[in-house]
């Protein structure tokens, strides 16, 4: 599992979280707001779980 901060304003800390097993990725974040850290958590998985948010084009880069 990797854990990192992500912003989440006005609560904090917040976290993601992913969990790689041999049969793929998976990311969980309850944070909507683009954040280099949650970019770098999602590259290259295959599964993220979060709540919907409209299309960003810093998300299409990953």
């Amino acid at each position: 599992m990797t854990a990192t901060l992500v912003d989440h304003h006005p609560a904090a800390p917040a976290f993601a979280y992913r969990f790689d097993t041999p049969n793929g990725s998976v990311v969980f974040s309850g944070d909507t707001g683009v954040s280099d850290n949650l970019i770098d958590l999602v590259i290259r998985c295959g599964n993220i779980c979060s709540p919907p948010t409209p299309p960003s084009s810093r998300w299409a880069a990953t």
